[in-house]
Formats: C-alpha cells, structure tokens, sequence
C-alpha cells in the first residue's frame, strides 16, 4: 500500500465512522489515488463519499440524496407517538446510544407533562446524536 492510500484509508475511517447508520449502510466510497481509483459500496451506494489528496493532504466530497436534505429541512410534529416511533426504530436500527436514549426518555416525560404544549402548537424536535 502506497503512503498515499495508507492516508486516504485513514481519512476514510475517520470521516465514515462519524455519519450516522443510515448513512454508512447507503453509501459508495471512492478513494482517488494518483495509481488507483478504488471503490466499496453499500446498500444502494446513494450517500457518495469521494476522497483524493491535494498537495499531499487528503480531502473529500460528500454528495447525500435530496431525501435526506428534506428530512433534516420537515421535521415532524411533535407527539409522544411520534417520539416513541422514533425511539423503536433507533433501537430495532442499533442507532441507539445511551446518551440518545437518555435524551429520548427526557423527552417522553417532558412529553407527557406538557401533553397541553404539543397538542395546541406547532412544536417539533429534532434528535442529533454527534458521536
């Protein structure tokens, strides 16, 4: 392996271990190199990740789907059905982290406090989990 893939495939590592799940199972990334063009894909390959060097430095692009543009732009409203849909389906994904689940289980009881809050207004909630 050259120095130049052995910093590509460090770059790699560290930026795909970073997306969330959804993002990693959907994913094809290509690792430019001045020898070799190298491609792995998984799911559907619809997130494309593109990483080549410059001056020695590794770089990439990240082209994601206008499906997950518009989930992060139409949140939906905010209910404690929606909440607990969203927690069973981080679980059954394998997306949840202690941290995660903490804030789910803050939200549920907020939820059920303030049932009043969500019912008469247009209130959403968006969960970011930034390990």
């Amino acid at each position: 392996m050259t120095n130049e893939l052995r910093i590509l495939f460090d770059k790699v590592l560290r930026v795909f271990l970073r997306e969330c799940l959804g993002v990693r199972e959907n994913a094809k990334v290509v690792i430019q190199s001045r020898s070799d063009i190298l491609e792995f894909i998984s799911g559907k390959g619809e997130c494309v990740f593109t990483f080549f060097t410059i001056d020695s430095q590794p770089h990439y692009n990240l082209r994601k789907p206008a499906s997950f543009l518009t989930q992060l732009h139409d949140p939906e409203p905010l209910s404690t059905m929606h909440l607990l849909r969203k927690r069973s389906n981080l679980e059954t994904q394998g997306q949840m982290t202690e941290e995660l689940r903490s804030c789910m289980d803050l939200a549920l009881t907020l939820a059920v406090l303030q049932i009043g809050l969500f019912q008469n207004g247009p209130s959403h909630l968006r969960f970011c989990d930034a390990s």
